[in-house]
C-alpha cells in the first residue's frame, strides 16, 4: 500500500505509511481477542476490522485517482469548497458553525442529531 500520512509537519521526521497502520490494527486485533467479556471483544474486533477496510478502501482509491494522473487532496479541497459554496447558497450553517452541545458543550458539527462526545440527543 505504501501510502505516507502526510501531516504538514517537517518532511525530515518518518511519518507512518499505511502498511504501519494496518500492522498497527492486527497488533490491535491481537490484542482485543484478550478482551474477557465477549461483547466487549466483539464491539472491539468490530471497530478494528471497519478502520483496516476503510484503511484499504482508502489506499484503493488514492491508487486508483493517482493512475489517472489526478492529485486526491486536490479533488477533496474541491469537494470541500463545493459543499461550503453550496451551503452558502442555500443559507445553511457549515460544519463548524452550527452549536454546541447543551449537555456537555463540545462543539456540534452540522447534520449531526446527537452529541459525538456525551451521546445526548437533540430535539
Amino acid at each position: 500500500m505504501g501510502v505516507a500520512v502526510s501531516s504538514g509537519m517537517d518532511e525530515s521526521s518518518s511519518e507512518p505509511t499505511l502498511d504501519e497502520f494496518l500492522r498497527q490494527l492486527q497488533a490491535e486485533m491481537d490484542i482485543a481477542d484478550q478482551i474477557p467479556d465477549k461483547e466487549e471483544r466483539n464491539q472491539r474486533q468490530w471497530q478494528i476490522e471497519a478502520a483496516m477496510q476503510e484503511a484499504i478502501t482508502f489506499s484503493n482509491r488514492w491508487k486508483h485517482i493517482t493512475k489517472l494522473g489526478l492529485d486526491p487532496l486536490k479533488i477533496v479541497e474541491a469537494i470541500a469548497d463545493e459543499e461550503m459554496a453550496s451551503a452558502r447558497r442555500n443559507n445553511t450553517p457549515s460544519a463548524s458553525a452550527v452549536g454546541t452541545c447543551g449537555k456537555c458543550g463540545t462543539p456540534i458539527e452540522g447534520g449531526l442529531d446527537f452529541c459525538p462526545s456525551c451521546g445526548h440527543y437533540f430535539d
